[in-house]
């Protein structure tokens, strides 16, 4: 094998590294995205979901003593879907910095923190749900509040 043609192996064979390097890092770089984003989207989701529960609140009001359990359930959900991807946005900055150092150390938390974000969303999200579905029945068929009902 000549000289030139061993050179322009290892020349190829450098750039198919490169490509396969770039490909990797863009990978990383759309999960890392796409799991912000996803966070993103539920603390910003959760903060608008408070707040239809208090137009809600306050346009509709309460019929009966029990209707505030959803609310308070609905509250309850998004706070702490709130709190969880805060958390999350912490811990994944410390996180991505220990990669950064190379200690690498796993962060078994952002799993748990992520799926406490998701179920609390969801349950909220039901909640508030059934709080509309509560608000159209009155609006079909208005009823008169029982006195300590």
């Amino acid at each position: 094998m000549s000289k030139s043609l061993q050179e322009e192996k290892m020349q190829n064979s450098s750039e198919v590294e490169g490509k396969r390097i770039a490909y990797y890092s863009a990978l990383v770089q759309a999960w890392i995205q796409t799991r912000m984003e996803r966070d993103k989207t539920l603390c910003t989701l959760s903060a608008a979901g408070i707040g239809l529960l208090v137009t809600l609140l306050t346009t509709i009001g309460v019929h009966f003593k029990w209707e505030f359990i959803p609310y308070a359930l609905a509250f309850l959900g998004f706070f702490v879907t709130i709190w969880c991807t805060i958390k999350i946005y912490r811990k994944n900055s410390k996180y991505i910095e220990s990669i950064v150092k190379e200690s690498g150390e796993e962060e078994p938390s952002l799993a748990k923190l992520d799926r406490c974000a998701e179920y609390a969303f969801i349950f909220a999200a039901v909640c508030a749900g059934a709080i509309g579905f509560i608000a159209a029945w009155y609006q079909l068929y208005p009823v008169v509040p029982i006195e300590g009902g």
